[in-house]
């Protein structure tokens, strides 16, 4: 199912649509996943809910309830590295040539994305 997303800066959720000419228009550099909405990084937008108001949980559709939650996260930065494209995966997929895997969750560190 595509989303299209919001994005929560400072504790504020905004529809992408109403702000994306108020956003920086720098790169974006670095993608991660937190667990928390309450630690995002310093210098980080999180994408927190969709345009339509649903949460944008990554973990959300799993087939039971689970206080686990993941949650997009980005900067944006001019530098060497910038993000072209992306791709969310079943774990069992293969990761596509020239992909670089999230390892971990940027705020805990879990090492597993999916529990």
């Amino acid at each position: 199912m595509a989303r299209t997303v919001g994005v929560t800066v400072a504790d504020k959720s905004f529809d992408m649509s109403e702000v994306s000419d108020q956003l920086p228009t720098e790169p974006i550099s670095t993608v991660g996943v937190i667990t928390s909405l309450s630690k995002v990084p310093d210098d980080y937008y999180v994408v927190a809910q969709t345009t339509d108001g649903s949460d944008a949980d990554l973990w959300k559709d799993g087939l039971f309830k689970s206080k686990v939650t993941r949650y997009l996260c980005f900067t944006r930065k001019t530098g060497p590295d910038v993000v072209v494209d992306m791709k969310l995966t079943d774990i069992k997929d293969t990761l596509p040539e020239g992909f670089t895997p999230v390892q971990e969750t940027m705020d805990t560190k879990k090492t597993e994305l999916n529990t």
